[in-house]
């Protein structure tokens, strides 16, 4: 099975994530020559949660800027204003905005539309034409 590796010379040099099928019983360091040790290190990690974050641009005015994405860094004269999910309804409420992440469903389509799973009509007839060019290979 596939596996990442982080490996640890004692010449002090470090592998990060190396890719392998099948793990070796030994890795040898090709500039020094000595046998690699396996190390599991903790990556640091941003929850969802903080990733999925709005973030706001505040002005003095009070006029506010969204940025395309969260960890823009904040421009000269502005606030930086982090909504958490509870602050959310209330930000849109005020602001007569809508917060896509927590109003649509993952697949793009509007909660209106009840999240089915239907395919429509063309990609139906493209469905089948896949299915038929792909039949015994796949």
């Amino acid at each position: 099975m596939p596996k990442y590796l982080d490996l640890e010379c004692p010449c002090g040099a470090q592998v990060d994530d190396l890719f392998v099928m099948k793990v070796p019983e030994h890795i040898v360091h090709l500039e020094c020559g000595r046998e690699m040790e396996q190390v599991y290190r903790l990556r640091p990690t941003i929850p969802a949660l903080e990733k999925n974050l709005a973030v706001v641009f505040r002005d003095r005015n009070g006029k506010i800027h969204y940025p395309g994405r969260n960890d823009l860094p904040t421009p000269k004269g502005y606030e930086r204003v982090v909504l958490h999910p509870s602050q959310m309804d209330r930000f849109c409420r005020e602001n007569n905005v809508l917060h896509e992440d927590s109003n649509y469903n993952r697949g793009g389509r509007g909660c209106e539309g009840g999240g089915s799973d239907q395919r429509l009509p063309s990609e139906e007839k493209r469905y089948e034409r896949f299915r038929e060019l792909t039949r015994g290979i796949i």
